[in-house]
């Protein structure tokens, strides 16, 4: 997936649409928004809250940061 974003130049990082991946407080706005009545995330075969989804906004960036990091021989 990353690849592909890459690829088509779509963001990988937080920071690369404007989101601070420390900002709590945002991530948060975000998190709540996503899990309000009728969103798609109650989809998912399981109760999504948004604590995970903080959680998954924050593994993401961590995995696009370590994807888009320089390669070292």
């Amino acid at each position: 997936m990353f690849q592909f974003c890459s690829d088509v130049g779509l963001p990988i990082r937080l920071s690369q649409i404007a989101c601070d991946a420390a900002d709590d407080e945002a991530l948060a706005i975000v998190a709540t928004k996503t899990c309000q009545p009728g969103a798609n995330v109650h989809n998912e075969p399981f109760p999504v809250t948004p604590d995970m989804v903080v959680t998954a906004l924050k593994a993401a960036d961590l995995f696009g940061a370590k994807y888009s990091a320089p390669e070292t021989a």
